[in-house]
């Protein structure tokens, strides 16, 4: 949270289109995902923040407007894999990226 709340860059959410539902499907990234979900729903409180210790215990809703606006329109690098990825290519992507 703390590198987006700086403008920092953090890694890129890889999902996969399914052919037969057209549904998402997370690759990498899904701790993340969840982690910024409860964070805007005030879910999760802010700890262990290093440069900007100030916000430890806060929650989203405690956060200036404007740090809020800033936070709510930061683009997260998303890859897409095409939806001709099957099992397979999905497994090899996830192995690469974690090992």
């Amino acid at each position: 949270m703390e590198s987006l709340i700086l403008g920092m860059p953090i890694a890129a959410i890889i999902v996969a289109e399914i052919e037969e539902t057209g549904k998402i499907a997370i690759v990498d990234g899904a701790q993340r995902v969840m982690t910024l979900a409860a964070f805007l729903t005030n879910q999760l409180q802010l700890s262990n923040l290093k440069t900007l210790a100030s916000l430890n215990g806060s929650y989203f809703k405690d956060l200036a407007p404007s740090r809020q606006r800033k936070f709510k329109n930061t683009s997260l690098r998303t890859i897409v894999l095409s939806e001709k990825a099957d099992d397979r290519v999905i497994n090899e992507v996830f192995y690469r990226i974690n090992s």
